[in-house]
């Protein structure tokens, strides 16, 4: 792994395609996150809130306006198990992180058909949370706040730990439009958006237009 080619990566580099598509969108969108990218989305709430219909975050981080954003991440880190043999290395101030074949097969891929896994291998990349600059990122009630909020649980999800995912639901219970029960596939990644506006009640016909992150 090059740590030299991470150097110029941020949050907002990484979220740059999802700040030019809604830079340029006339219509609402339905954002549905999954994981980490629960922080993009959770941004793009606070930046276009009149452009987004509501924000969906299945088994995904979901920060408030409480607290800084990488709250919710520091606070999840006491619900997992470890990375195992995860490769973390520093660049500058931020942390870079290299899943292990272990931690892939056993917490994200853990119910998947080998084909899926060896396929997998084949894609791995380094990835961060920005953790540094979440640090530093607040969202507020007048933006992120009026935006609708959806979260589906998931309890196969072992990322996101599930005890962890209600507590992030509990913590925001106020603002949830609606929480759904869980998914009976391994992860939302391997579910079609049909099956997210099925759990939503939403109708694929009329509202059409997803933004998967």
């Amino acid at each position: 792994m090059d740590v030299d080619s991470l150097e110029n990566a941020s949050f907002w580099s990484y979220s740059k395609p999802l700040f030019d598509l809604l830079e340029c969108i006339d219509h609402k969108v339905l954002l549905v996150a999954h994981s980490a990218g629960g922080f993009n989305i959770a941004v793009e709430m606070e930046k276009y809130p009149n452009k987004i219909l509501a924000g969906v975050f299945t088994a995904a981080y979901m920060p408030d306006t409480t607290h800084s954003m990488s709250y919710v991440l520091d606070q999840g880190a006491n619900y997992t198990e470890g990375w195992q043999d995860t490769c973390v290395v520093k660049s500058g101030s931020t942390t870079w992180y290299f899943f292990g074949d272990d931690f892939l097969t056993s917490k994200l891929y853990h119910k998947c058909p080998p084909e899926d896994i060896v396929l997998m291998r084949t894609q791995k990349m380094s990835g961060s949370f920005f953790d540094n600059e979440m640090a530093e990122m607040h969202l507020t009630n007048e933006n992120y706040g009026s935006v609708d909020r959806f979260y589906i649980a998931n309890e196969d999800d072992i990322a996101v730990a599930t005890e962890y995912q209600h507590v992030m639901i509990l913590a925001c219970a106020d603002f949830l439009a609606k929480t759904a029960a869980k998914f009976e596939v391994s992860s939302p990644i391997q579910s079609w958006p049909a099956l997210i506006a099925m759990e939503l009640e939403v109708d694929c016909q009329s509202r059409p237009r997803y933004c998967f992150f």
